[in-house]
């Protein structure tokens, strides 16, 4: 795996993966302040369950990015350090903990979109029950 190639594929990667987890960020912000606006105020209880149930699993979700965005930092260091050791055991002991890692993201990418699009969901429902006020 210390071949030069790999390992700036490697590193590719791991940027790529901090930049999506950055731009989710962003998105997290707007859907936070999406969660809180006014838009939904839940009228039943069942509405009430659903939106502190999105409430929960985005602070989920927002704590697991985290998580993820420092073991991509702590990858991309330990990516340098295969890069001047030469040992086989370094190496697969890096490729491990790499492989985790990309299962890891792949995950949270599909539950964050599965919530995002739950949440999404939830917010064209409340608009289309809510009624738009005339001015008569």
């Amino acid at each position: 795996m210390t071949n030069q190639g790999n390992i700036e594929k490697l590193h590719e990667n791991l940027q790529a993966w901090r930049s999506h987890l950055l731009f989710v960020s962003d998105e997290m912000k707007f859907i936070e302040k999406l969660l809180h606006s006014y838009l939904f105020e839940p009228r039943t209880p069942k509405q009430f369950k659903r939106w502190e149930q999105f409430n929960i699993d985005f602070e989920k979700c927002r704590g697991h990015k985290d998580t993820l965005v420092q073991k991509i930092m702590e990858n991309e260091k330990c990516l340098g350090g295969v890069l001047e050791c030469a040992s086989d055991k370094h190496d697969n002991h890096y490729s491990e903990k790499y492989e985790v890692l990309k299962t890891e993201i792949l995950q949270f990418v599909e539950t964050y979109q599965d919530l995002k699009t739950g949440i999404y969901d939830y917010a064209g429902l409340v608009l289309k029950k809510k009624k738009p006020i005339t001015n008569v």
